[in-house]
Formats: structure tokens, sequence, C-alpha cells
């Protein structure tokens, strides 16, 4: 069976109708629906929030096809985030999306790497075709608050903020920084190794007194 949602013409509208999937995938278990979401042609989808991450369940595809169009993330919110589920991306610019430690936001592309703790145990695919990418980046999550006589708590995660002086690991996905560090893959295009200088940079700083 193939759900169609077309013409999208802006972000809150792709948001919305990744929340509808995900709701429906999860309702129905992931049972081989493929569903599509095809952008209309040529325009541009500014963010004034984060899009909804995709997290499909069991054999459910989404084919995301952007038709030419472009989604900017304004320098402040992320591109795309697969969670889980096998996903295709295709004909999409993706610009001035940006990665955001601790305050839930990703670059241009993040998919998960976390399939042991996923609500559904799926891992993500991701396929990508005639994708561009633009001016996207990656900031280090601000540390947490240092203690006396103890180091400052690393930078957040994705979805979590860092650690204090008692809780020094960085936030995980959707969790405060409180040790549960999940391994996140930062897909193509995002600014991998600024965001590990960046990492380096702040954990020396936390260590200095």
């Amino acid at each position: 069976m193939t759900t169609t949602y077309g013409n999208v013409s802006n972000a809150s509208a792709l948001s919305a109708d990744i929340t509808a999937i995900d709701l429906a995938s999860q309702a129905g278990g992931g049972t081989g629906t493929h569903y599509v979401i095809t952008l209309k042609a040529g325009a541009t989808l500014t963010e004034g929030s984060d899009v909804t991450a995709i997290d499909l369940a069991g054999s459910d595809t989404l084919t995301l096809n952007g038709e030419g169009a472009e989604l900017n993330g304004a320098d402040d919110y992320r591109g795309l985030f697969v969670y889980a589920g096998k996903v295709t991306i295709e004909n999409l610019t993706i610009e001035d999306a940006v990665a955001k430690g601790g305050a839930g936001g990703g670059g241009a592309l993040f998919v998960a790497d976390d399939e042991s703790d996923g609500a559904y145990g799926n891992s993500p695919q991701v396929t990508l075709d005639n994708i561009d990418f633009a001016s996207d980046s990656a900031v280090g999550g601000t540390g947490g608050i240092r203690g006396a006589g103890s180091a400052g708590g690393g930078g957040g995660g994705l979805g979590g903020p860092g650690g204090n002086a008692f809780q020094s690991a960085g936030g995980g996905v959707a969790a405060a920084g409180v040790g549960r560090a999940a391994p996140l893959t930062a897909a193509t295009a995002v600014a991998t190794t600024a965001a590990q200088g960046l990492f380096r940079a702040a954990r020396q700083a936390a260590l200095d007194p």
C-alpha cells in the first residue's frame, strides 16, 4: 500500500506530514506501507522550528521527493533527522541547517545509530539521490555547570542539555545529560570535522581550572 502527501510547500506542513506518517506507521505496526512526501517544485521551505524526526516502524518506508525544492534551516534549525526506518531522500537542497548540541537540533542530515534504544528497534537506512548541501554547520552544545572541586558537565547531545558537575555526561537522544550518551552518526554534509574540533575545545576548556 502507498500513502502519498503531495505539493508540500512549507516547512510546518512537511513537519506535520512526517508526524502523521510516524503516528500511522507506529499504530499500524509497520506492515510494509510505502509513504511518499512530494514537495512543491522549486519551493523554499524555511524552518521556524525543527522538522519532526522520521520514526518508522517495522518494514514501512518513506520517499521524500524534493522536486528541486530547498529546505532552509534559517541558520538556526536542523535539516532532516531519521531516527528509524528505510528512507529515500531525492531531488532536494538542504541549506543553512545548523547542528546544535543540547538544543535538540541537527545539521543537514542526522541518521540515528541507536537501534537498541529505539522504541521499535528499527535501524535507519537512508538513500540519497540528487541531494545538495549548502552552508550547513555544526555547533557544540553548552557545557553543564561547574561545581567546586569538579569539572563542568559535558556539552549537550542531540535532544538533551549537558550534565552538571555531578552528571558529567553529555545529553543523548531525547535525554538530559545523565550518562545516557546514545551514539549518533552525523551523516553527509554535516561538518563532522568541525564538530569534533569544537568538542575537543569544549572538553579542554572544561578541564582547565
